[in-house]
């Protein structure tokens, strides 16, 4: 089984998920073209109070309830005045007001949600349009 000890200063977390994901894709065989270096590359140099804030706000995000979409919110937006150029960070929050404007949450009409949610999705395409997560709210 293979094992990798990394210790780095928190300033540096969003960098140390570049590594590790480049240090699995050599241990498993997986080709890494320049491309993909530069794609992995591009998560780093954010801010960690704002990184930690957009993983709070997945996090939230990911148990789904009325309540929670709304706290995701407060941290994505939180992560997104940190760090403006942050593309995960509008994808979450475009993710959310999704969810929030479904028929089955009844928290927001939609012709309330869909417009924020489209509005908060076009930035991180337009800052990172290959990021995955911002074709998918």
């Amino acid at each position: 089984m293979w094992t990798q000890s990394y210790d780095r200063a928190l300033r540096d977390a969003v960098g140390l998920q570049s590594e590790v994901a480049q240090a699995i894709a050599r241990e498993i065989g997986a080709v890494v073209t320049p491309e993909h270096g530069r794609r992995l590359a591009r998560s780093t140099g954010i801010a960690p109070i704002a990184a930690e804030a957009y993983f709070k706000g997945r996090f939230y995000w990911n148990r789904r309830t009325a309540d929670d979409l709304l706290r995701a919110i407060r941290y994505f937006e939180q992560a997104i005045a940190l760090a403006p150029e942050y593309a995960r960070a509008y994808a979450g929050l475009a993710a959310c007001y999704v969810l929030l404007g479904h028929s089955s949450m009844s928290v927001l009409r939609p012709a309330d949600a869909l417009p924020k949610a489209r509005a908060a999705a076009r930035r991180p395409l337009a800052l990172q349009d290959d990021l995955c997560e911002a074709h998918t709210p």
